[in-house]
């Protein structure tokens, strides 16, 4: 079917959505017994992570005609409302943005700075970045999951559903996130940023993933993960054969969420030859090449569990987590792709009253957790200890 079978007529002045696939329920592994057991016993278990399933929004694209973005803030005025109150009769929320009175800061922030601003005139462009959303200041994981996988969804529009090449109203991309683009297939000079101008566009074309903040990463977008990591490696000399299998993502390059004794886990996990990852000073590929054919990811809670993304499907993911702070993220993540998953809470029932509040874990109690997880995977590969 054709876009053009999709939509109304380029005059016409409805608002519609196109819907590539409708919600869906995953399934996906349960907790094992001994995860479960654990969680209980430190501070009750999450609802999410008994029910073995994830639920995964619509994957779509709003179609809206006559509109005036204001600058690169993403902020969209069309005849019936702000995008983010209602496309049409569905009803679309921004993430982060509970009540109208945020809505509004944003609006008057953007009122005073376009205040009598040029005003650029487009037939079609679509929209890569949510409302008053900054692109280059997105972490690791949401810049994936949102921001890069509405990029690649325009792309997948524009192959699949007859769409034209059209500009993407957009900050301009800076670091890694350009590289990321890049890699994924995201044509640079597709970008349009707006800076503080307005744009009326005759036909704007919005990801819905942009407004809603995600919780899993979409199924389709395992493929791109897989995609980036072809193009890395298709240009490298790879020693993924006689490298350690197994890889620690370690948090001493961030402040949020210190580990008191994470130099001394270090040490332990060395002498069991694993790999130390630090993001610290590497670049986009060589984080992503660093994840390439391993078979074991281990690390505390934190973006640099995303990277999982880039080792193959049927790998295996131990998450540490601070006392009292279980979030599905990265199970829910792990099961999309078809990873193996298990948990190790740090002992304590309240969560710490800030990121900057450091935590202290149970070496060996997590370490006989790891042997345990590190035994089956190799019994279950052939791979010697």
């Amino acid at each position: 079917m054709t876009l053009q079978e999709w939509l109304p007529a380029r005059s016409h002045p409805k608002d519609v959505l196109v819907v590539m696939r409708s919600p869906q329920v995953l399934s996906i592994p349960k907790l094992g017994e001994a995860d479960v057991a654990r969680l209980r016993g430190q501070a009750g278990l999450p609802k999410q992570f008994a029910t073995g399933s994830a639920p995964v929004g619509d994957l779509s694209v709003a179609v809206l005609h006559n509109c005036l973005v204001l600058g690169d803030r993403g902020i969209i005025l069309t005849a019936s409302g702000v995008v983010g109150e209602c496309i049409g009769t569905r009803r679309v929320r921004f993430g982060e943005m509970p009540n109208s009175d945020d809505l509004a800061l944003h609006l008057e922030r953007a009122r005073a700075e376009l205040d009598s601003a040029p005003v650029v005139d487009l037939a079609e462009a679509a929209i890569g970045c949510m409302i008053d959303g900054d692109l280059n200041r997105a972490n690791y994981y949401h810049f994936h999951a949102e921001f890069l996988a509405a990029l690649v969804l325009l792309g997948r529009l524009q192959a699949e559903a007859d769409l034209s090449v059209c500009p993407i109203v957009m900050q301009g991309l800076t670091g890694w996130r350009s590289e990321a683009a890049r890699l994924a297939g995201i044509p640079a000079d597709q970008h349009f940023a707006l800076g503080k101008r307005m744009a009326l566009v005759r036909r704007l074309y919005v990801p819905t993933m942009l407004l809603t903040r995600t919780r899993v990463i979409d199924p389709f977008f395992g493929e791109t993960f897989g995609a980036i990591r072809s193009a890395v490696m298709a240009g490298r000399d790879t020693d993924q054969q006689t490298r350690p299998k197994i890889l620690y993502v370690s948090r001493q390059d961030t402040t949020a969420r210190p580990m008191s004794n994470e130099q001394d886990l270090i040490e332990r996990l060395r002498e069991r030859g694993v790999e130390i990852f630090l993001a610290r000073g590497r670049d986009y590929a060589d984080q992503v090449a660093a994840f390439a054919g391993r078979r074991l990811i281990v690390g505390a809670h934190g973006a640099g569990l995303t990277n999982m993304g880039f080792a193959s499907a049927g790998s295996r993911i131990l998450e540490i987590f601070p006392p009292a702070r279980y979030q599905v993220l990265y199970y829910r993540m792990a099961g999309v792709l078809g990873h193996g998953y298990r948990c190790f809470p740090a002992r304590g029932t309240e969560p710490a009253a800030s990121d900057n509040e450091s935590w202290e874990l149970e070496l060996d109690e997590f370490l006989a957790v790891f042997d345990e997880v590190a035994q089956e995977w190799r019994a279950s590969t052939g791979v010697a200890a």
